[in-house]
């Protein structure tokens, strides 16, 4: 074992060591030693005589040390001996004689701080003082000035607390810092920062400084050692990992072989520096107390190395002195041994029976193989080197080969291996030792260790699967020819299909195209015989036309099933979505059905949670939706049942718009085995006897074609005699309502006052010009049908009490239109060139036309038809065949109505007070006052109006109409409209503010629609109506 010299106070020993606590050292030109304590004093070492001499504070004399903590001392080439004191401030002992320096707070030229840390002269003859609190001084002996640098001075150190100094080849002075390293240029004369943050020092309190043979500056600090990369301008740090006893690094040596020696905190390490391709690594040796150290704590500053080579390290036990060179060295190599093995952390002996078998015949010091099962691969080994000097400080390498190639290191408290999940094979468990000097024992020894395979991996296993698959190989072969004659057949039979498909595609196309031609003549037929049968007074003859009448109207049974199925055919291709309010658009079309639910005395209800859901749809396949499973509902829903629809929107968890709509009715239900079924085409489930109608089963497979056209999903939960509830559940792309962008108002503000917005009483007295007089002179009717027999008919039947013009299409009705001035126009749907929605709605946005009436004729029958027709301006909508008195009178009331006019309301003018009041003029006041009542609503929508009037949507939409010309939504904006002027002319709310008031959500919205009113933006109108 290593023995350091070591001194110390001993009791018995009158000429040991005076002190124990040393905290630095100095040597003068005799080669004997000055040692400042901590507490005890300074302290004279004789070595040629081996005898301390003491001095000690003496506050009566003035020649004695100012202070008994010593923590610097300095000797000049005189042999001088300067001393930095803890809180005592610097000493000059020259001759026997003690110079005091101390702080003066009154003396700028005076030391900065009682505490001297470091004193220091560099190559160029400088002397430095570094304190703890007071920065850095330079001294001039010969005056006895201390210059000061401190924090508060531009252009200095950064930290008053200085803690060592060292000089690179450069004359550069590094000065370490409480915060950090601060070098001075010699060439600039400036101080360069080095910190953790920009450096990569280890750490910013650096303890000690070191610039070494090779011309590497090393930094201690409490985090590790240091070394700066002059290229990279960096630091690189080494700590605990790299072998290192302790991270605080205390002081640092460099002896005469050039290795470093470390003072920690946890020992002394000597170490070795190695240049290599990747930079700089160290190898260290460390001692501790167990080699003759003091201890394995040392003193800041307490570190010296002698002229002779010899270095001086001390710490709170006293100080060891020791040449580098002479220290003894193990370099026995010391053999290793295995001494265990463990299975599944349980210790194997010798002849021990593991799994029914003796695993280890004999020692494992002299076993050469051992054999494990796949199972077994569970174990550790025990080992031990030979070496029985510090012991501890043994280390091991090993590797085992096949498994890992490179050497594991492990200190001499690591002495198992264990592995874990080794895979089958044969691996060779190579082991060897060094002692405490790294004397390393490459000769080692080994363990070959033999892991079996399981059977499923043994070379018998291996030809099993290679038998099995040559043998599923051969099975897919005949399975793939197989499966090619069954593909084969299958194409045919799909040919044979698509074939009879495209046949049964021509016959359906056949069939409905021809429907829409059955309609005309069975028009012209039922029609016809109708006035016939009116007529007639034979009774036979008359029951003979009841047969005819019947099977006319059978086969118009026929042709309107056969155009339901064409409608599912054609309008599955695509969509044709539009901006707008799909949940107000629901809810219109669920209200549809109120007067159905009071006729069939059903109760009927629609539950929303969102009123608005703005987005882009396709109106005419949502309302189809809705209509079809409403259809249903009240179809399959006896009278004292209910039907309930309910909206609802999620959000998902990507935060897209989830539309639930659900259609629930206490009808006679489904069976749950058919559920499935009633999606399919032609599919009638069985109907109890009280209910007939049984439709034509495409509906539901209609509904799920538009759903599946919507990206959406629709389900059933039904149950027989209870009831079924269809949900049908769309994805939506939601979008904020579309901005008006700012006009510039381009009419003047008197062409907006002259039309003066109206009262709610005022608007009553405006209502003039009442439901017309009828004309002395025959009214004039314009008939657009590309059939020339039904057009035939319908002027052989209206020109005893009208003038008739005829078109034979679109584009001649409407040139006939312009030209002819008719009263009223009636026209087919199903035209070539131009339909006729195409040209009522060309009729209903030319200003010299839109107050002509249009009725539609058509021989489609569905709701959504006519409501397209109605969107499109028409009064009234006739479907083949119809009865000719029916379409008389609708003819009548339409061209009895008054002309409607823009953005103005026409009532009967009151001539007195006794003048009796028509139903329409009670009407238009009463939805006035609904409106006036809902005027700041910005829900209030054309639903709400017809249940405040009680009456179903299509009727509030028709009479409305046919009084004002407007549709309802117009008519409540026109009233909105005309109050908003009032507001912007008669008071001094502003536009926004007067936009909310009316009942507008956006104030964008309104500017657009009042711009449409007045030719002009409110803010134009409010300035010129306020002037």
């Amino acid at each position: 074992m290593v023995k350091f010299p070591l001194y110390k106070h001993s009791h018995a020993d009158n000429n040991s060591l005076s002190y124990n606590d040393v905290n630095c050292f100095e040597e003068d030109k005799k080669g004997n030693i000055w040692i400042g304590t901590n507490g005890g004093g300074l302290i004279y070492f004789d070595r040629v005589n081996q005898t301390f001499k003491r001095f000690q504070h003496d506050p009566a004399n003035d020649n004695s040390i100012s202070k008994d903590v010593i923590v610097s001392l300095y000797v000049n080439n005189n042999n001088d001996l300067w001393i930095g004191y803890y809180f005592g401030g610097m000493d000059f002992y020259s001759n026997g004689r003690f110079n005091h320096y101390r702080h003066e707070d009154d003396d700028p030229n005076s030391l900065a701080n009682k505490s001297v840390w470091k004193i220091y002269r560099d190559q160029r003859n400088n002397f430095w003082v570094g304190t703890l609190g007071g920065g850095l001084d330079r001294f001039d002996p010969g005056n006895g000035i201390f210059y000061h640098n401190n924090v508060n001075m531009p252009a200095s150190v950064h930290s008053n607390y200085i803690s060592g100094f060292a000089e690179d080849n450069r004359g550069n002075l590094w000065i370490a810092t409480a915060y950090g390293i601060d070098v001075l240029d010699n060439s600039k004369g400036v101080f360069v920062h080095y910190l953790s943050s920009t450096h990569q020092l280890s750490n910013d309190n650096v303890s000690s400084l070191l610039y070494d043979k090779r011309g590497h500056m090393w930094a201690g600090t409490r985090a590790g050692l240091n070394v700066f990369d002059e290229k990279e301008q960096q630091f690189r740090s080494f700590t605990v990992k790299d072998g290192l006893p302790d991270n605080n690094i205390i002081t640092m040596l460099e002896d005469n072989e050039g290795y470093l020696w470390v003072s920690t905190s946890n020992g002394l390490s000597r170490i070795a520096v190695k240049d290599g391709p990747e930079g700089l690594s160290i190898s260290c040796r460390n001692y501790d107390d167990k080699d003759g150290l003091q201890s394995k704590a040392f003193n800041v500053n307490a570190a010296f190395k002698l002229s002779t080579g010899e270095l001086i390290f001390g710490g709170a036990d006293g100080f060891n002195l020791f040449d580098p060179s002479s220290l003894p060295r193990n370099k026995t190599r010391p053999d290793v041994v295995f001494t265990g093995l463990r299975l599944f952390d349980r210790n194997i002996e010798v002849n021990a029976k593991v799994h029914d078998r003796i695993l280890l015949p004999e020692a494992l010091s002299v076993t050469k193989e051992i054999v494990l099962k796949h199972n077994e691969n569970d174990f550790s080994v025990e080992f031990a080197a030979l070496n029985f000097i510090n012991t501890e400080k043994n280390k091991y390498a090993y590797r085992l080969d096949q498994f890992n190639d490179n050497w594991l290191v492990a200190d001499g408290s690591t002495r198992r291996i264990t592995y874990t999940n080794i895979s089958p094979g044969t691996y060779t468990l190579q082991v060897k030792a060094a002692n405490e000097d790294g004397f390393w024992n490459e000769e080692g020894i080994s363990l070959k260790i033999i892991v079996k395979p399981p059977f499923w991996k043994t070379p018998l296993a291996y030809i099993i699967y290679v038998l099995l698959t040559v043998a599923i190989l051969l099975l897919l072969r005949r399975s793939v020819i197989k499966r090619a004659h069954k593909r084969f057949t299958l194409e045919q039979e799909r040919q044979e299909a698509r074939r009879m498909h495209e046949m049964d595609m021509m016959k359906i196309r056949l069939f409905t195209n021809l429907s829409h031609e059955f309609r005309t003549p069975v028009s012209l037929i039922l029609s016809p015989l109708e006035e016939i049968m009116q007529q007639s007074g034979d009774q036979k003859e008359k029951g003979k036309f009841q047969l005819i009448y019947r099977n006319a109207k059978r086969l118009l049974i026929l042709v309107n099933q056969l155009m339901d199925f064409r409608k599912m055919e054609m309008q599955e291709l695509r969509l044709n979505p539009t901006w707008g309010d799909i949940a107000v658009f629901i809810r219109e079309v669920a209200f549809s059905f109120a007067d159905l639910a009071e006729r069939k005395q059903i109760v009927f209800s629609y539950k929303s949670n969102t009123p608005h859901i703005y987005t882009y749809f396709d109106n005419d396949k949502i309302e189809r939706i809705l209509f079809n499973l409403l259809s249903n509902a009240f179809k399959f829903t006896p009278s004292g049942g209910s039907v309930h629809v309910e909206l609802s929107s999620t959000k998902d968890e990507e935060g897209k718009t989830r539309l639930e709509m659900k259609v629930k009715d206490t009808g006679i239900g489904i069976p749950a085995e058919r559920h499935e079924k009633v999606f399919e085409q032609f599919f009638q489930s069985d109907m109890p006897g009280g209910l007939m109608n049984r439709g034509s089963g495409i509906g539901l497979a209609i509904t799920r074609e538009f759903v599946k056209l919507n990206n959406g999903t629709i389900t059933v939960d039904s149950e027989v005699n209870k009831g079924s509830c269809f949900t049908v559940i769309l994805p939506l792309e939601t979008c904020e309502q579309p901005e008006v962008p700012n006009e510039v108002p381009e009419a003047a503000a008197e062409e907006a006052l002259m039309d003066e917005p109206l009262l709610p009483e005022d608007l009553e007295e405006e209502l003039s010009a009442g439901v017309m007089e009828g004309d002395t002179q025959r009214q004039t009717i314009l008939l657009i049908e590309d059939n020339e027999d039904f057009r035939f008919y319908l002027k052989e039947n209206l020109k005893d009490c009208y003038h008739i013009i005829e078109g034979a299409d679109g584009l001649s009705g409407w040139q006939k239109t312009l030209s002819g001035h008719p009263d009223l126009v009636m026209s087919d749907v199903n035209m070539s060139g131009m339909n006729g929605i195409d040209l009522c709605r060309k009729i209903k946005t030319d200003p010299r036309t839109r107050h002509i009436p249009v009725i539609l004729v058509t021989a489609a029958a569905g709701e959504q038809e006519q409501l397209r027709g109605l969107e499109a301006g028409a009064a009234d909508y006739l479907v083949k065949p119809f009865n000719f008195e029916i379409m008389l009178s609708r003819v009548r009331n339409l061209l009895a109505r008054p002309l409607p006019a823009k953005h103005q309301v026409s009532l009967p003018e009151l001539k007195s007070a006794e003048q009796e009041v028509s139903p329409n003029e009670k009407f238009l006041r009463r939805v006035l006052e609904i409106v006036e009542q809902n005027l700041s609503n910005a829900g209030f929508s054309v639903e709400e109006l017809s249940r405040e009037l009680f009456m179903n949507r299509v009727s509030l939409y028709r009479r409305i109409f046919n009084l004002t010309g407007q549709t309802p939504v117009e008519f409540i904006r026109m009233i909105r409209i005309k109050r908003a002027a009032q507001l912007l002319s008669k008071t001094e709310m502003n536009v926004t503010e007067v936009a909310y008031e009316v009942g507008f959500n956006n104030p964008k919205y309104f500017a657009r629609y009042f711009k449409m009113a007045y030719n002009m933006l409110p803010s134009a109108y409010a300035t010129a109506a306020r002037k």
